[in-house]
């Protein structure tokens, strides 16, 4: 099993890693489940990948029903997947087990969305 750095932006400029120990482990959800309550969460997921792996990963992402858009992009991060879930639970789960777990997933950092200004070409 490859081991892989998840990363979440908890607000701008202040990024966390994920915890190591359990304990850290349910602090640290249940400060982001506070921060984003049981509303549905809007995400930006960015990959770095092995690049001999890129369309098989990006085509297996692409297949759950939470994920709306899957970029392949230039810099410094390989994919950009834009998904919707109904709760953080249901985000987390995602990203540890359909996500992080998959072979050559080598790094992940995840944005998730605080407010939309704009969505599908609409003013919100």
């Amino acid at each position: 099993m490859n081991q892989t750095t998840v990363t979440v932006e908890t607000a701008p400029g202040r990024e966390s890693a994920a915890p190591e120990t359990p304990g850290q482990a349910t602090q640290y959800e249940q400060i982001l489940s506070s921060f984003y309550g049981e509303g549905f969460v809007n995400t930006l997921i960015l990959l770095n990948v092995e690049t001999t792996l890129v369309d098989d990963i990006a085509h297996s992402i692409a297949t759950h029903s939470v994920v709306e858009d899957v970029f392949l992009v230039t810099g410094d991060t390989d994919l950009v997947v834009k998904a919707s879930f109904e709760n953080y639970a249901q985000f987390k789960d995602f990203l540890i087990h359909s996500v992080a777990s998959l072979e050559g997933v080598n790094d992940t950092r995840t944005m998730m969305v605080v407010t939309t200004y704009k969505h599908r070409g609409q003013l919100q």
